[in-house]
């Protein structure tokens, strides 16, 4: 009898996108290989490693990419290798316009030349997005604000809009800010998360430096959104969709949830540049850093996700105080044993 387990293939598979995708067909029976510039070390990626096909290159080698696509016939390919930091992607334009629009159309031009009936997701962003209209739904149209957004939006339309034209099964997620314990401490939630804990372990005497606490975001977890790129390429036609959770939050509301779940209680003093938070005891343990701090923005970036729940099915699962809480959960038993 022919084997009909399928094959996927994730491309940046050690980050925290690829990592739950990964996860996620695996537990679903696929068979899975993944995509990595470099070897990665811990726990996680280890049991990554032990469970799937690892081809280590660069996706900017169209060679290398062509011989990882030949070697096997993939039902499926999720995309999620980028240059997503806005400050990388701002000083490094042509490295970014290289791995987000480039190497996409390696992967996925070979893709199709190899399996013509393959089925693909890019996860695309809502940076992409026009930022006088909220809430943002699929009809948004595009106005890129960074470097990153143009390079998103590029490929976007030559391998997305383009290779569905010539009947190509090629889905966009428009994925609002998805964050997880996975999440480095070089973005801000999981800035927040570790140093915060670290104030709490008393591993560090000084405070948490953020910008503006009055920004907002529509956070979700990670974990449900790539259960919403799985969903895309198992329907009937292909489709792009906006992926978020559709509430927003404030950076002092992130705060303020990781607090209480480490048993601390903040009082707010002072306001915009000047603003700091102290415990009980009086003790600053947040404030803001004008080299951080930028005025509060006039637009709001939240997600409209109507159409992929009602054909699709699908609404996040996670809530907010869960996501916060399960990251400072993480980074203390994480920090407890290191300590």
């Amino acid at each position: 009898m022919k084997d009909t387990k399928k094959i996927a293939l994730v491309t940046g598979i050690f980050g925290q996108d690829g990592s739950y995708m990964a996860e996620y067909l695996l537990g679903l029976g696929y068979e899975v290989h993944g995509i990595s510039r470099e070897k990665h070390q811990g726990k996680l990626a280890e049991s990554i490693e032990s469970l799937t096909t690892i081809h280590y290159g660069d996706i900017k080698d169209q060679m290398f990419v062509d011989r990882v696509l030949e070697q096997t016939v993939f039902d499926e390919i999720y995309n999620f290798a980028a240059i997503s930091d806005l400050g990388t992607a701002n000083k490094n334009p042509e490295e970014t316009k290289k791995i987000n629009h480039d190497a996409v159309g390696f992967i996925f031009n070979k893709a199709i030349e190899v399996n013509p009936k393959v089925r693909l997701f890019q996860a695309s962003s809502s940076q992409m997005f026009d930022t006088s209209v909220s809430p943002q739904n699929e009809d948004t149209q595009f106005v890129p604000r960074n470097v990153y957004a143009e390079t998103k939006i590029d490929a976007h339309n030559d391998f997305v809009v383009g290779l569905r034209k010539r009947g190509v099964f090629v889905c966009s997620g428009f994925l609002f800010n998805h964050e997880s314990p996975r999440r480095e401490d070089r973005f801000v939630t999981g800035k927040i998360a570790k140093t915060m804990t670290k104030i709490k372990l008393g591993l560090i005497d000084t405070p948490l430096e953020l910008g503006n606490m009055d920004m907002e975001r529509d956070w979700g977890f990670a974990g449900d959104f790539v259960r919403a790129a799985h969903l895309m390429l198992q329907a009937k036609e292909p489709k792009d969709y906006v992926v978020a959770t559709g509430k927003l939050h404030t950076v002092r509301e992130f705060v303020e949830e990781g607090a209480r779940c480490l048993g601390l209680n903040i009082s707010w003093k002072s306001e915009g540049i000047d603003e700091y938070g102290v415990d009980d005891s009086g003790k600053v343990i947040v404030k803001v850093n004008k080299d951080f701090y930028a005025p509060k923005e006039t637009f709001k970036m939240v997600g409209d996700i109507s159409k992929i729940k009602q054909d699709l099915g699908w609404e996040p699962s996670v809530s907010f105080e869960s996501l916060v809480s399960m990251m400072i959960k993480n980074n203390l038993e994480e920090l407890s044993v290191e300590n």
